[in-house]
């Protein structure tokens, strides 16, 4: 029912307990336990009948708690840096110049929920001043240069066709070095494919050595060409040094021969006798003298049938050129350090001639006189042209410049019944020691000669000797050799002259060498029309 006088305001303390107990790892979801006691402090009723009269109470509970999760806020950036620069080329510029432009910033923000992203970015714009670079050029130019040394315009180039002969005695020796048996790398050895192309009158243009280190191969080729032929290889040895006696290495230089021309010609074994003895039957003399004893350490190539020892004979056709040399002045049209360069010349498809050189640009000789070979065949301009690189691997060429030629070949010669002469040279070797009398070899190269000369014949005799001995000596026993040869020629009107050792002819330090250089020869220029 109503309580009379009650208290309309109810103040109590309360104290108590509360704890929150984790269900779960993320701790989202909890249960909350309490316990409080509540103690009363102003009376339930305000009357004097009544005692004072106060509510106490003890209460317990618990309480189950869901929170939703927190997400982090999280924060980034990145910085893009962008410089550009402009690249000035100034001709008044004379070193590299780097300007620093202004730096701009600008940011930009992403943000998605809790995640916020900064981009910063800065730009920057600078200048690089350098010298205005040239584009690499070059020239050439080409003039002609005399006998004489002087230079004259080259507009074109006079040339003249003329047949030329040439006999060259073989030199039936092969050499070898001390106490050796082996076969020496001058000399050209083939294999047996090669063989099948050798011909030995494609060795015009090859030197006097340089036709007789293909004596295997000539030799060989004839032994094929003469298959009733029969060769002798007689061994020998110096007889002085510790080969001396020594029979065995003489027929070991024999046999060496031998092998090869059963394996690379193959001819057969029957056709090749080898020998063997001590010195030759003619050797070099005084023996002891360094000279002689090289040239002892051999193994002579001898048959009964003439062809296959007989001289080579070549027939080519040369030409005379007006102009002896071109001289080429390459230049470079900036201040610039060259690396390398290179000229080249050709006619028509042709390459004649190729030079290259390092460093700087110089001028350069073309000699005709010492590369026959590289001279022009044809009525065609010849063209030239030249190619640089400098240090910084930039590269330039000029464009191809042009010399005309006028060649006078032998057909049109002979067509228009111009004059011409046919150019012949022939050689004499293996004279007997000290002695100017001529051998049954020489005497067959001289009939052979009579047989070619005419009554306008000019005919030209010199007589040369090698380094060895007294000088007076070699003089007056080559001028011997030439007289002795002119008059065994016949021809009154011929001229002969000895030069003992004023000219070598040929390198004196070899053996063949020096065989070489104890010769005779006979040139002759005969007219044609």
């Amino acid at each position: 029912g109503k309580i009379n006088n009650a208290s309309s305001l109810n103040l109590a303390i309360l104290p108590g307990l509360s704890y929150d107990l984790p269900l779960n790892n993320e701790k989202n979801i909890t249960l909350g336990l309490e316990a409080f006691y509540s103690i009363g402090i102003l009376p339930i009723v305000f009357s004097d009948e009544v005692k004072k009269w106060t509510a106490n109470s003890l209460r317990f509970g618990f309480t189950l708690k869901y929170s939703p999760l927190q997400k982090e806020t999280i924060f980034r950036n990145d910085t893009l840096i962008k410089i550009d620069t402009i690249i000035i080329e100034s001709n008044i510029a004379k070193e590299v110049e780097f300007k620093k432009g202004k730096e701009i910033i600008r940011s930009e923000v992403e943000e998605y929920s809790n995640y916020y992203f900064t981009h910063y970015f800065v730009s920057r714009t600078d200048t690089l001043i350098k010298k205005l670079k040239q584009e690499l050029s070059c020239d050439i130019s080409a003039v002609g240069v005399q006998e004489d040394g002087t230079e004259t315009p080259l507009p074109y180039i006079k040339m003249e066709e003329f047949i030329s002969n040439k006999l060259q005695p073989l030199l039936n020796y092969i050499f070898f070095e001390e106490s050796s048996s082996l076969l020496q790398n001058k000399y050209i050895k083939l294999n047996r494919s090669q063989t099948k192309q050798f011909d030995e009158n494609k060795l015009f243009q090859d030197s006097v050595l340089g036709v007789y280190y293909h004596i295997l191969n000539i030799i060989g080729s004839r032994m094929k060409r003469y298959p009733k032929a029969v060769l002798r290889l007689v061994g020998c040895n110096d007889g002085y040094t510790s080969e001396k006696n020594n029979l065995e290495l003489s027929r070991k230089r024999a046999e060496t021969l031998k092998e090869y021309f059963i394996k690379v010609w193959d001819i057969e074994q029957e056709r090749l006798k080898t020998e063997a003895r001590n010195l030759p039957e003619k050797p070099s003399t005084p023996i002891e003298q360094f000279e002689k004893i090289e040239e002892n350490r051999r193994v002579e190539l001898l048959s009964d049938e003439y062809e296959i020892v007989k001289p080579v004979f070549m027939s080519d056709t040369v030409r005379i050129v007006e102009i002896p040399k071109i001289r080429f002045r390459p230049k470079v049209n900036q201040d610039v350090q060259i690396k390398n360069w290179m000229v080249f010349v050709r006619q028509k498809e042709d390459t004649l001639r190729t030079w290259q050189f390092k460093g700087a640009l110089n001028s350069f000789d073309w000699d005709f006189t010492k590369e026959p070979n590289s001279m022009p065949r044809y009525n065609y301009p010849i063209i030239y042209k030249l190619f640089i690189e400098d240090q910084n691997s930039d590269k330039a060429s000029t464009l191809e410049k042009f010399i005309e030629i006028d060649n006078i070949s032998v057909s049109q010669k002979r067509n228009e019944k111009r004059r011409d002469i046919v150019y012949e040279k022939y050689s004499l070797i293996l004279f007997d020691f000290n002695k100017s009398d001529i051998s049954w070899t020489n005497s067959k190269i001289i009939d052979f000669i009579k047989t070619r000369l005419k009554n306008e014949s000019i005919v030209n005799i010199t007589g040369h000797t090698d380094k060895t001995g007294d000088d007076d000596y070699n003089l007056k026993l080559s001028e011997a050799r030439a007289k002795k040869t002119l008059e065994v020629i016949g021809k009154k009107d011929a001229t002969a002259q000895g030069f003992g050792e004023q000219n070598l002819l040929y390198n004196n330090n070899l053996p063949e060498g020096r065989f070489y250089c104890r010769t005779v020869n006979i040139e002759v220029e005969t007219p044609v029309r």
